[in-house]
């Protein structure tokens, strides 16, 4: 991808909710840019927008008015099955909930962006097993979620999302469900993945501690975005 076209371009993002009979604003013209390469976090007290704004990045909800573009494409106005179609081709996505399938192995979960994509199972596995071991998981391929703790659930997570070396990594809040020993390593652990993957990374949280190795924070406030200060 040539390098001056952003991954991610928003503008003027505006969004809003239903609360009985107000219209709680959520986001007031939000704009920013993403580059390839770049590790930006976003910053902002819980209930802030900024999951809010992650799903809308990510196609998952629909804005009241904006653009978003993805690889210099408009992902605005296009249908739920379009978006499904640029989220496989450009994005990996981590939850706080690491959301693996409980009925498939680490392996298989890790695997499954590539089997969903089209990939054959050995060129999948083959793939998955380098990552299980570079996340200190090589031994767990064949257990499944209930087998494995929280840290190792997560360190999984993080492995299905950079396998198909997306361009875009987002990540909701990846160390929520994590004690402090376990959130820095995965943050150190994420950093690490997505440079050796190439992707670019976007990542919402409300851990100050956490920032140290991302390029720009930025911070999400009464529903505008700016350039955070003070935190790092």
């Amino acid at each position: 991808m040539n390098n001056r076209v952003p991954i991610l371009s928003t503008q003027s993002i505006f969004k809003s909710y239903r609360q009985g009979t107000e219209n709680l604003k959520i986001l007031n013209g939000v704009s920013f840019d993403l580059m390839p390469g770049d590790r930006v976090a976003i910053v902002g007290r819980s209930g802030s927008g900024k999951s809010t704004l992650l799903h809308l990045l990510a196609g998952l909800d629909d804005l009241d008015s904006g653009s978003i573009k993805v690889g210099g494409m408009p992902l605005s106005g296009l249908s739920p099955d379009a978006r499904a179609a640029v989220r496989m081709r450009y994005m990996g996505f981590i939850y706080q909930q690491h959301h693996l399938l409980p009925e498939f192995d680490a392996l298989e979960n890790i695997c499954m962006p590539l089997r969903l994509s089209g990939s054959g199972k050995q060129e999948a596995d083959k793939l998955g097993k380098e990552l299980l071991e570079r996340v200190g998981l090589g031994d767990r391929a064949n257990h499944k979620p209930s087998e494995l703790s929280g840290g190792e659930r997560q360190r999984v997570a993080l492995a299905r999302a950079v396998i198909s070396k997306p361009d875009l990594v987002l990540a909701d809040e990846p160390t929520g469900n994590l004690d402090e020993e376990n959130a820095a390593s995965a943050i150190e652990l994420l950093l690490e993945l997505t440079i050796n993957s190439g992707s670019s990374i976007l990542m919402v949280t409300h851990d100050h501690s956490l920032l140290s190795g991302f390029d720009r924070v930025l911070e999400l406030s009464a529903g505008f975005l700016s350039e955070a200060s003070g935190v790092g």
